[in-house]
């Protein structure tokens, strides 16, 4: 039974003690340690076959390709592996090559890996390689390779996965990365970050309005508060602390920025909350607005002009109606009376102020552009000439006056009397203004100068008002007392002065700007307190008309004597007296 079962359980028995019973007893003993030893080499037999299909299934059902290769040739590959090089199960894998499905570019490499991974019995460490599928697609994959026995023969075990959707993530945000830092690098506007109240990323725009380096900028010690001129530091110390107390503060503000050269502009910043190396930061775009903030002024201060002008112009029309009735009815009665009549003397101070008056209103009409002007083509440089002289008297033998003039200057469209007024009251000003300083060591100096310009598209975005296309610009510097911003924003309103009572009028200035833009000219003025001004105007260029020659006019007799005048007038008064 024992031997036909092998069942090495069963026992044979005796009641004998002699040597038979013993000899029973030595083969009772041999059979329970032949018993254990089958118990313990089937125990394992089953460890082995559960541990064999562990790993089967382990290998089968990885979502990595596990192939076992000699130096190659394929014999063995999961399902995994048919997967990855679009094979159907049904086709055959094994004993073909690994190299029909590695591409060309890594032949190489994966020779030298297999190369050392036999001769030096050790683990291949992990590398990208491309790999041909089946259908001629290319896939990228992560291979590690290590030395194994398989079927008693020393062979490659290589666990491959597939990493190209993984790849192009990483190249997709490789390329958004780049494109970022490209528009980060290239944008106008300066972009920068902080951190802890550090700055952990500037752009060049940051760089270029700051004019600090970036080693200054990234350094431990360096103080945001650099950038911020001294006008605007109580206002970014007052956010900052309502930030503190958990007030709410605008993301979109402006103030003025200071460079490192002590430049000083205005910015326009937006913040916004982001995550920056997965801590809390600030990302600020600063846009300099300087320029626009420039024209923004120069916009309100023509319209404030335009508005005033307006309005200049309808009282001065007004006004001069009743001048004219009040300077014609004084006329009317000088006419009339005798040289002995006591109310002579005062009619005739009622003239003079009545003249005196009539003298405001035409430089009121020329502001508000509504004078009547007698245009003619002519040579600047040929008035002034002319005025030399004259000029030269009203300044004194004290100031020095230079003349500049362009020897080949661009013709004009104007009314001589109005250039002369312009060059007197400015040649007038800058004596004043020479005049009242207290430097005596000062160079007393007035300068006139003409030369020709070309207005191109960037001055006339800088300069509201002004027209593109060839001027000629007029320009009066003189070494006097200055003039601060405040002062600059109002020289052109009507009967603004800084004289002293009785000194002036405050229409001079006034008058010039209503002729010059009056003739679509331009002007604009430059000081500084202590330094001196400069007024430039630039006036259209009549290029190609010809200047002519004045004709003297001829008197005629005047024949006739009963014809009939018509005189058509709105204001009553006028017309009253008009037809005495």
């Amino acid at each position: 039974k024992i031997t036909e079962n092998e069942d090495f359980s069963i026992r044979v028995h005796t009641d004998s003690e002699d040597e038979i019973g013993e000899l029973f007893n030595s083969f009772n003993a041999m059979l329970e340690h032949i018993e254990k030893r089958e118990q313990e080499r089937n125990d394992a037999l089953k460890a082995l076959i559960e541990s064999e299909d562990r790993y089967r299934q382990l290998v089968e059902t990885s979502p990595n390709a596990i192939v076992v290769h000699a130096y190659g040739n394929v014999l063995f590959a999961n399902k995994a592996a048919f997967k990855l090089v679009n094979l159907p199960d049904d086709k055959p894998l094994i004993d073909k090559n690994i190299f029909d499905f590695v591409h060309p570019d890594y032949h190489d490499v994966i020779k030298g890996r297999i190369k050392q991974t036999m001769e030096r019995d050790e683990v291949s460490p992990l590398i990208e390689a491309k790999f041909l599928r089946a259908d001629g697609s290319i896939i990228t994959a992560e291979i590690t390779s290590v030395p194994i026995y398989f079927n008693n023969k020393k062979t490659i075990l290589t666990v491959i996965q597939d990493v190209t959707k993984r790849v192009k993530a990483q190249e997709a945000l490789k390329q958004s990365e780049m494109r970022l830092r490209h528009i980060i690098e290239q944008s106008n506007d300066a972009i920068y970050v902080i951190q802890e109240a550090s700055l952990v990323l500037v752009n060049p725009s940051f760089i270029k309005i700051f004019e600090y380096s970036e080693e200054e900028i990234y350094a431990e010690d360096f103080d945001i508060l650099n950038l911020v001129a001294p006008g605007s530091l109580d206002f970014i110390r007052e956010r900052k602390e309502k930030n503190q107390r958990g007030e709410f503060v605008p993301a979109q503000y402006e103030f003025k920025g200071i460079s490192k050269s002590g430049r000083i502009f205005d910015l326009e910043v937006n913040l916004s909350e982001i995550i920056w190396d997965d801590a809390p930061a600030i990302l600020g775009i600063l846009r300099d607005v300087t320029e626009k903030k420039t024209l923004e002024e120069q916009l309100r201060h023509s319209q404030k002009m335009e508005a005033i002008g307006t309005l200049a112009g309808g009282v001065a029309h007004d006004f001069n109606n009743l001048l004219t009735v009040i300077g014609g009815q004084a006329e009317l009665f000088l006419m009339k009376s005798s040289a002995d009549d006591r109310l002579r003397r005062h009619v005739e101070e009622i003239q003079k102020a009545g003249k005196r008056a009539q003298n405001l209103t035409r430089q009121l009409l020329a502001f508000s552009r509504k004078q009547i002007i007698d245009l003619r083509v002519l040579n600047i440089n040929a008035v002034i000439k002319d005025m030399d002289r004259m000029l030269r008297r009203l300044i004194g033998e004290n100031i020095a006056l230079k003349s500049f003039l362009d020897e080949d200057i661009y013709p004009v469209k104007a009314d001589p009397g109005q250039l002369e007024q312009i060059i007197m009251n400015l040649v007038v000003n800058s004596r004043d203004a020479i005049l009242i300083q207290e430097d005596s060591h000062k160079p007393k100096r007035i300068s006139i100068r003409t030369k020709n310009t070309i207005l191109n598209h960037s001055f006339t975005l800088l300069h509201a008002g002004s027209q593109p296309g060839p001027h000629v610009q007029i320009s009066v510097t003189d070494t006097g007392i200055g003039m601060d911003a405040e002062i600059k924003k109002k020289i052109f309103e009507p009967f603004f002065t800084t004289k002293a009572v009785d000194k002036g009028t405050g229409l001079g200035l006034s008058t010039i700007y209503g002729i010059v833009k009056q003739n679509h000219g331009s002007i604009y003025v430059y000081s500084e307190p202590g330094i001196g001004t400069t007024i430039n105007i630039y006036w259209p260029a009549a290029v190609g008309a010809s200047i002519l020659e004045e004709r003297k006019k001829e008197e005629h007799a005047i024949s006739g004597g009963h014809e009939t005048i018509m005189f058509v007038e709105d204001d009553q008064a006028v017309r009253e007296f008009t037809g005495h």
